[in-house]
């Protein structure tokens, strides 16, 4: 009998070497083309987080050179003169952020759940839900100063007599109306779309285990849909902490509805203290890198806490 050579594929010398030289070259291709955009995050949001806090350093001499006083601003604003302006303007954004963000994620969710329905015209109200988020902040803040106007709409529809601008908890719950209206509907747009890859075959599997309508929004839709949520919740939040325009045209600040915002912007340009106003926009900022900090946080010990449950 004839013997049949079986031929093995030849070795490919190098096959290793070649490999992680290919690897090498992907990651300064992958560095070369990251270096535009970090250039342009370096201008656009370093320098200016940077001179800011360096300005924060300095005293404001509006006829000399600026002396470095180190963190006495920061006392300032803390312990000293500007204490009673910063934490009124603290407490006010802070609640605010709470309120609005509570009442926004309700508002937002069952907006989503509606709209995640098959019905016939739903393009439609997807549509007039995204109205109020397309229209300017500034515009919107107008249009609901006017509509809390003493002789406004909403006086006239409810029949009341108050003057919403005219002191505090009226101004509060105007500014935290006007925010809802506005930003709702961004909300319901981020639920949405984390109700959207949730599978139909999971809801009618629960519906032949016989789970009711409340079971299965509260086992299936908020556990798949809390990705979503968090991210509505931590966009929304660093939005809050920073709102400037929608008090600042609603109010000026009159009646206790300075925001940190308002005030760093009054003390830097109306007032002519850039330095002091920077260090007001620097705490600010700190402020919303710490409260996203424990928002991620929290979240995070939330997922690992229910995936460690499952069994």
């Amino acid at each position: 009998m004839a013997t049949e050579t079986v031929r093995r594929p030849a070795r490919v010398r190098g096959g290793p070497a070649r490999t992680s030289e290919g690897r090498r070259a992907e990651a300064r291709l992958a560095l070369r083309l990251l270096i535009p955009a970090g250039i342009v995050l370096a201008i656009v949001i370093a320098y200016p987080v940077v001179r800011a806090l360096w300005l924060s350093l300095y005293n404001d001499n509006r006829f000399g050179e600026s002396h470095f006083i180190g963190l006495r601003n920061y006392l300032r604003a803390f312990t000293g003169t500007g204490a009673d302006d910063f934490w009124p303007a603290f407490w006010f954004t802070t609640l605010l952020t709470l309120v609005t963000m509570t009442f926004e994620l309700v508002i937002g969710f069952g907006m989503a759940l509606i709209m995640n329905r098959a019905f016939r015209g739903r393009g439609l109200v997807r549509a007039s839900v995204l109205v109020p988020w397309a229209i300017p902040t500034a515009v919107s803040a107008q249009l609901w100063l006017w509509n809390f106007n003493p002789t406004g709409v909403i006086n006239q529809v409810f029949h009341t007599h108050i003057i919403w601008t005219g002191s505090h908890w009226p101004s509060f719950w105007a500014i935290t109306i006007a925010d809802v209206w506005k930003t709702a509907p961004f909300i319901a747009l981020l639920v949405l779309a984390g109700l959207q890859i949730i599978p139909g075959e999971v809801y009618e599997a629960a519906r032949v285990d016989g789970a009711s309508a409340f079971q299965s929004f509260w086992r299936i839709t908020l556990p798949l849909v809390k990705s979503a949520v968090i991210v509505a919740v931590l966009f929304r939040m660093l939005d809050v902490l920073r709102i400037f325009d929608l008090p600042f045209i609603m109010t000026n600040g009159a009646n206790g509805t300075e925001t940190l915002s308002t005030i760093a912007y009054k003390q830097s340009i109306q007032d002519l203290h850039p330095s002091y106003g920077s260090t007001l926009s620097t705490i600010t900022f700190f402020y919303i890198i710490l409260a996203a900090f424990l928002v991620n946080l929290i979240s995070r010990a939330d997922v690992v806490k229910s995936g460690s449950g499952v069994k």
